[in-house]
């Protein structure tokens, strides 16, 4: 399709500078279908924060980063170290059950990439029979479309079909958070960076709330407004992108034309829709400093170009930023916030093809004096550590040299305080550190979440004269006569297995292996472990006629090792309670389980 030559009102995309599964890219994994230039595999710590539309932390959201799966905290944090992205092309997922999909696509950086990511409210907007469509209307936004649909399998539906949907405005200020991925795209011209002028999330439901998807042969006809400060320089016809959720970037399908104050064209499927115009853009990248010449940290741009609103990004631990940006024309930045909240700075700066931006210095004046907080951070022997994360109100991450931090921060606040293991991520809350006009030293902060525990070498038996099993979850109670003990008998290691044949008839299983950390004194002992503590007890429960789709992953679950003997003729007792989550394919999300009690119990042979 020719470009339109039309005097571009730009909606500009800088991508956002910036946890458990390690299943991510491995350095050769280059996947072949990429149709952006994605560069080379590469490590980088991503973090970030979720919040709803209006600006409440989203906690217990799903955030995958290229198959580096990790949840939010009671803040809306989420971080995971070394994620194995492309230098190119970062992708980052976000899914909690009411909310449309969630996403951030970007450039890293070398620091900690920090992404900010709204979750738009998932809201039926019309529903009507798959015989005979319909059509519905939400935000000035109008959808009708044709009979025939199908569900995720393919297979024609039969019944009511839901639409959900939310327009995003490119001119708002919310856009940049709110918008899926960037505005990186591919079309039959190649890659390019989009200008937008009206973008839609759009979903169908079925009545037991699983995904449908227009059939072949039925298509939708989308009325997208245009607001009204970018009427003027709307072209008559304009691309039609829809976003690959699976890849994170926008591919051309489809033409709309310019009817009135809206554009009106066909779909045959439905995600996010965009009407866009693609520009000339350069990969382009610069240094934010404080006048003292240390980097502004954490700190959020937005942009804009002829008026009109852009993505906003934020800067890394060294103050840099990175991204695709259209060339040679001037482009308003807007600096705030970051660790010293500083009041919104402006500047205008004009990208060379070079894409090498000169360093930008915030003023003194624009944030106050800040304070100095220094402290330590020890583990359960009280020696100084760098394996943990302080996270300072629920956002920023402070790292350690030989155990010691120090960072700079707005005065007269109070800052909640979390520490966080870099490698599994298991959380401690701190006491909210208290900020007000003077240095503070917050002394020594223990990280031990698990206190150290003796470890014994044991070589287990299978030899078991009796057992009995029992369990609920979510009320539900299951037991069983015919486990397995001891099939993982290797040095140190055991393992108590509830029959899987059982469920697909009855439910839900339940594997435990015990690794050594216990002491078999005929005396009760309390553990905790928590998710992704491998050297605790793993125990992973699966709902059978479904088949395991997804890693099953623990909570906490608190085990109370009750007499437990495994000599000739000995008693054992286990008793455990806990939570865990698991992966529904239906509304394709992880839900939480409560176990509110279970025990096994057995008796070896004389």
């Amino acid at each position: 399709m020719k470009k339109p030559n039309t005097k571009l009102l730009l909606l500009l995309s800088i991508f956002y500078l910036l946890s458990f599964n390690r299943c991510a890219l491995e350095n050769d994994d280059i996947h072949p279908d990429f149709e952006i230039n994605v560069g080379q595999a590469e490590e980088h710590t991503i973090s970030g924060v979720v919040v709803d539309e209006t600006d409440q932390p989203v906690a217990d959201a799903h955030v995958d980063v290229m198959g580096a799966i990790t949840k939010t905290d009671e803040n809306g944090f989420f971080y995971i170290n070394n994620a194995k992205v492309y230098d190119k092309h970062a992708y980052v997922k976000v899914n909690k059950n009411g909310y449309f999909l969630g996403s951030r696509s970007f450039y890293p950086t070398d620091g900690n990439n920090l992404v900010d990511i709204k979750l738009l409210k998932k809201t039926i907007a019309g529903s009507f029979d798959a015989a005979s469509g319909g059509k519905v209307e939400f935000e000035s936004v109008n959808i009708e479309m044709g009979s025939g649909f199908v569900d995720e399998s393919g297979n024609a539906y039969t019944g009511q079909v839901n639409v959900s949907g939310a327009y995003i405005d490119p001119t708002s200020e919310e856009a940049g958070t709110t918008m899926p991925g960037s505005l990186r795209s591919v079309s039959p011209d190649g890659e390019s960076l989009l200008s937008s002028f009206g973008m839609m999330a759009v979903e169908l439901t079925g009545t037991n709330g699983s995904a449908l998807q227009l059939a072949e042969g039925n298509t939708a006809e989308i009325t997208s407004p245009i607001p009204s400060s970018l009427g003027a320089n709307a072209p008559n016809s304009i691309p039609l992108w829809y976003f690959n959720e699976d890849k994170g970037y926008w591919v051309e399908e489809g033409e709309a034309t310019k009817v009135g104050n809206a554009y009106i064209g066909s779909v045959k499927h439905f995600s996010f829709w965009n009407c866009d115009i693609p520009i000339d853009a350069r990969e382009a990248n610069g240094t934010i400093y404080y006048e003292d010449g240390t980097p502004v940290k954490y700190a959020t741009m937005q942009l804009k170009a002829n008026g009109a609103r852009a993505a906003h990004g934020n800067t890394d631990q060294f103050g840099h930023f990175r991204g695709l940006m259209p060339i040679n024309i001037d482009i308003n930045i807007t600096i705030r916030g970051g660790r010293l909240n500083i009041k919104p700075y402006n500047t205008i700066i004009n990208i060379p093809s070079s894409g090498i931006i000169g360093d930008i210095i915030i003023p003194d004046e624009y944030f106050p004096e800040p304070v100095v907080v220094t402290g330590r951070v020890i583990d359960c022997e009280s020696k100084k550590t760098d394996d943990v994360l302080v996270l300072i109100g629920g956002r920023y991450g402070v790292r350690t040299s030989n155990g010691e931090f120090s960072f700079k921060i707005q005065p007269n606040t109070t800052q909640s305080v979390l520490l966080r293991n870099r490698e599994d991520y298991v959380i401690q809350k701190m006491t909210p550190l208290k900020v007000e006009k003077s240095n503070k030293d917050m002394g020594e902060l223990m990280f031990c979440p698990d206190p150290p525990k003796e470890q014994l070498d044991v070589v287990y038996t299978d030899k078991i004269k009796s057992l009995t099993a029992s369990y609920s979850i979510d009320g539900e109670v299951y037991s069983f006569s015919d486990a397995k003990v001891g099939e993982n008998k290797s040095k140190n290691q055991m393992g108590i297995v509830l029959p899987a044949d059982r469920f697909s008839t009855q439910g839900p299983f339940l594997s435990i292996t015990m690794l050594s950390d216990f002491k078999p004194d005929g005396q009760p002992h309390y553990y905790t472990f928590h998710r992704g503590v491998l050297d605790k007890w793993i125990i992973d429960f699966s709902t059978s006629n479904k088949g395991i789709v997804e890693p099953i992953l623990p909570n906490s679950v608190r085990v109370d090792f009750h007499k437990w003997d495994i000599s000739p003729g000995g008693y054992s007792k286990i008793i455990f309670s806990g939570e865990f989550e698991e992966y529904d394919t239906d509304k394709k999300e992880y839900v939480r389980k409560i176990v509110q009690e279970g025990n096994i119990e057995f008796t070896m042979e004389d």
